[in-house]
């Protein structure tokens, strides 16, 4: 690829008309136009992407797939909280129906409406086996103490998973998901759980199912599993107005068997179509666990979930409470108070950046607030 020949270049390069120094300005002509996004083209479509006319970053997202372990190394993990660093409650929490976020900020885990469990952390002490990125705290650990009696095909087993924020998130390209396991007695998990949720709001489309039917071996001892998705492409369907649409990503855990089982070091990642199709566990193309940092990784959390404290008067305060970071969008404002009562809070105008005592609390108090903005 070079510069056109057949057009006017100054010194072999694109020029504005001046129309002052008579100069006139570079024409574009239509056979090197159409080479330039050919050849962005051919990138894209190698990577088994779909070209998208109004997604401008789909030539890094190809070019890093292509590349495979020799990516670029920041912020390939789009998983947030991958490395399980960040609890409300560590445990262990009885686990709901469905699947909900409990103990874990950002994790989601069910129990299946058959089973029963609880989900709590479990630290490693420093006994992290051989393979994993440094440092590792906690593995997340899923106790099913009473056996599912759900079915892959009807999507009823017990799941653990993350919901990713925006269901453009990878969509029409493949990626790789890995996750570090072990359990308490050897288990197989028949599928990794995969779906599109297009939000609320207007008139979205339908959910997106792609689950993939799997045979991972987990035993007592920890092993990386992996497998390559291939998400499908969004185009042509109508996304909710209400910011809510994500990509789902986890896996379906075993029925008619209790059992604990621990996930360390969740990463979802951009990946070649040509990575393994393996199904046993060496799926993909996998690359180190991404370690962004304690710091870098809490912000990727506040800025989906937040608890903060502040000081609560007996009259409504306007002044702005900030939030740690900007959230993603307008939380959920809930608040408990160490003396009296009535206390609340709203969000202030940009509605994602602070809020304020929206009333007046029975007397004057320290409040813990929890801003809540997860998909």
């Amino acid at each position: 690829m070079d510069f056109p020949s057949n057009t006017d270049l100054v010194d072999g390069r694109f020029v504005n008309e001046d129309a002052a120094q008579g100069i006139p300005g570079s024409l574009i002509v239509a056979e090197w136009g159409n080479a330039v996004t050919d050849e962005i083209l051919n990138v894209i479509r190698a990577a088994g992407m779909t070209p998208e006319e109004q997604d401008v970053s789909q030539l890094l997202d190809a070019i890093r797939a292509l590349l495979g372990d020799s990516a670029p190394q920041s912020n390939r993990n789009y998983f947030v909280d991958g490395n399980f660093d960040s609890w409300i409650d560590t445990g262990p929490v009885a686990m709901p129906t469905t699947s909900i976020r409990t103990a874990s900020t950002i994790w989601r885990s069910s129990r299946s409406a058959s089973g029963a469990g609880t989900i709590q952390a479990d630290p490693f002490n420093g006994n992290e086996p051989v393979g994993m990125t440094s440092p590792v705290r906690y593995a997340l650990r899923h106790n099913q103490t009473t056996a599912s009696t759900g079915t892959l095909a009807s999507r009823t087993l017990p799941n653990l998973l993350q919901t990713v924020e925006s269901v453009r998130t990878l969509h029409g390209r493949s990626a790789t998901f890995s996750v570090w396991l072990r359990s308490s007695v050897s288990i197989t998990i028949p599928g990794v759980l995969v779906e599109q949720s297009f939000g609320t709001g207007g008139s979205p489309a339908g959910m997106v199912r792609r689950d993939k039917e799997v045979s991972w071996t987990v035993t007592t001892a920890w092993r990386r599993f992996s497998v390559r998705l291939d998400i499908p492409s969004v185009a042509g369907r109508n996304i909710g107005t209400n910011g809510d649409d994500l990509l789902g990503v986890g896996i379906f855990l075993p029925p008619g068997v209790t059992f604990s089982i621990f996930a360390a070091q969740a990463q979802l990642e951009a990946s070649s179509p040509l990575s393994s199709s393996d199904i046993n566990g060496n799926g993909g193309a996998p690359t180190a666990f991404e370690w962004r940092g304690h710091q870098a990784e809490l912000a990727r959390v506040q800025r989906q979930y937040s608890i903060f404290q502040c000081n609560v008067t007996t009259a409504i305060n306007e002044q702005q409470i900030s939030y740690p970071v900007v959230m993603r969008s307008a939380p959920a404002l809930t608040a408990s108070v160490n003396s009296g009562s009535g206390a609340a809070f709203s969000n202030l105008g940009p509605a994602n950046n602070g809020c304020y005592q929206s009333a007046a609390n029975s007397s004057v108090a320290t409040a813990t607030v929890t801003a809540d903005a997860r998909v």
